[in-house]
């Protein structure tokens, strides 16, 4: 039963756990600071792999956000000409 039960949490956990995070990177307190933090708690040496595909989801919904603004047009650009794709660890502050 317990094995049933953990293959179910897996299960849940697996889909759940990034909408989870991009709601902690949203909120303006945290940041990316405590995924960093919890990922490096849970994940161990696996952490940056997991923070990274965090980070790129977030950079996807602003991009797709940005491309419903701009009506499709472009991939992304906001009114400053910034592209959404940021490239540094320090930029992930400013999702």
């Amino acid at each position: 039963m317990a094995i049933n039960m953990t293959l179910k949490f897996e299960k849940y956990w697996d889909k759940i756990h990034g909408i989870i995070a991009v709601a902690v990177v949203l909120d303006p307190r945290y940041k990316m600071d405590l995924i960093d933090y919890f990922f490096s708690k849970m994940y161990g040496i696996d952490c940056e792999l997991e923070t990274q595909r965090i980070f790129e989801l977030c950079n996807d919904l602003v991009s797709e956000y940005q491309a419903k603004e701009n009506g499709g047009l472009g991939e992304g650009i906001d009114k400053f000409g910034v592209g959404s794709s940021f490239t540094s660890s320090s930029s992930s502050s400013s999702i």
